[in-house]
């Protein structure tokens, strides 16, 4: 059997953690830029704003019913997620993470009697612990899992979907399903199902073989086999390497300035080092693009790539090759609106093979490993950049989004830590 504990209204209900006066009061949070609306809490659902919406376009309904608004806390976000992964690992040490938000558990090995129970129990530990409302979905198969999570959510209650234990429960929760909502079937898919009658996700999982291949290719047949108990997409604990990286942001105002510009690609290029080192990967092919808009008016982007020898997830190579990338794109008479870094052709960083004409020597390249494994440690300990490299002026941060509405880091940085009053 497989779980899944999906957090409910995530980056809401991060904002609520540190503010018990937010509970019950609709509550969403914005993108980058403050933007689009990219989370709600119930009560903003129940308003009818729409996910992804423009925020100027629900601007009144926000005002006439005091809805709270943050922008993006991803620091916040992320600390939460991994504190929610360690109360998981409690209770099984195989996990899955799907998103920031979704873990998927292995329970085959787990001496559980009562999966009921055994959710309802998760759940209460995670709310204890850490103050998040969690949904937990048990079933045999990923597939079945997400639609019991769905379920559960709805019903604040654990969702034990088993077809070969309780045929009634899981006929039921299926019929009640809109084929819409399974996992794999995309807004495209959704018509081609509608027209020929096949509404629920039971009804499709009535469908032939043959006439779901026909529609879907083989991801219909291990929808198919998903749907009826049969496992198609097997558990895996391993983190999936990256195939690409990027990192990039849409600037809070137009940048004219090298210096602010340089500034900006140098943080982009750090995050992208830091990340790869996470994923233990090494890159040797390194670009950085700036989007920008003409005297004229028309909005454009360029970019520029380098090559490296030997590849590298070493922060000051990275950002030497980004800086120099910029110089090479710059035009003083653009404004720029976006810029960012990508790479390709990344590879383990524990099968390097190394250039014999690289101009650092392996012992130099071993040395800055660990001076990276500091910096890492360190900025993990007491926040990202406490340990820069000089390129990024922390003095030129006008280029970052719009986050005027962003609450505290409460739980990554020192000087944000909530304080405790003592009641007089």
């Amino acid at each position: 059997m497989i779980a899944l504990v999906d957090c409910n209204n995530f980056f809401a209900s991060c904002e609520r953690l540190f503010r018990p006066d937010l509970q019950d009061v609709p509550v969403l949070v914005l993108s980058n830029n403050d933007g689009c609306v990219v989370a709600r809490s119930n009560e903003v659902k129940a308003l009818g704003i729409p996910m992804g919406v423009p925020y100027f376009k629900v601007r009144d309904i926000v005002e006439q019913h005091h809805v709270r608004c943050f922008s993006s806390n991803f620091a916040l976000y992320s600390d939460m997620s991994q504190r929610i992964l360690g109360v998981l690992q409690r209770h099984s040490p195989n996990l899955e993470v799907y998103s920031i938000d979704e873990a998927f558990m292995e329970l085959s090995q787990l001496p559980i009697q009562d999966f009921q129970g055994w959710g309802d129990e998760l759940r209460r530990e995670v709310q204890t612990d850490i103050g998040m409302p969690v949904s937990v979905g048990i079933a045999p198969t990923k597939t079945l899992a997400k639609l019991a999570s769905s379920y559960a959510k709805k019903h604040n209650q654990t969702c034990v979907l088993d077809p070969q234990h309780n045929l009634k429960e899981y006929e039921k929760i299926l019929s009640k399903t809109p084929v819409g909502h399974i996992w794999g079937v995309g807004w495209r898919s959704t018509p081609k199902f509608t027209r020929v009658g096949v509404r629920t996700a039971l009804q499709l999982a009535r469908t032939s073989e043959s006439w779901l291949h026909s529609q879907l290719g083989i991801t219909g047949n291990r929808m198919l086999n998903e749907l009826n108990g049969e496992v198609a997409y097997p558990f895996s604990d391993l983190k999936e390497p990256q195939k690409s990286i990027m990192a990039s942001r849409s600037f809070g105002h137009t940048v004219k300035n090298l210096h602010e510009l340089e500034s900006a690609v140098a943080s982009f290029a750090s995050q992208a080092a830091f990340r790869l080192r996470g994923f233990e990967q090494t890159i040797s092919s390194f670009g950085a693009y700036l989007r920008f808009r003409t005297p004229d008016g028309e909005t454009k982007g360029q970019s520029a790539v380098s090559h490296f020898a030997t590849p590298t997830n070493n922060t000051p190579e990275l950002v030497q090759a980004a800086l120099k990338l910029v110089q090479q794109l710059y035009d003083p008479t653009y404004g720029y609106k976006k810029a960012g870094v990508f790479g390709h052709h990344l590879q383990s960083a524990n099968i390097c093979q190394v250039d014999l004409f690289d101009a650092l020597p392996p012992q130099l390249r071993s040395k800055q490993k660990l001076f990276m494994q500091a910096v890492d440690s360190i900025n993990n300990r007491y926040g990202s950049e406490t340990i820069h490299t000089a390129a990024i002026d922390p003095n030129t941060r006008k280029w970052h989004g719009k986050k005027q509405r962003m609450s505290p880091a409460y739980t990554t940085d020192w000087s944000q830590l909530p304080l405790v009053h003592k009641a007089s």
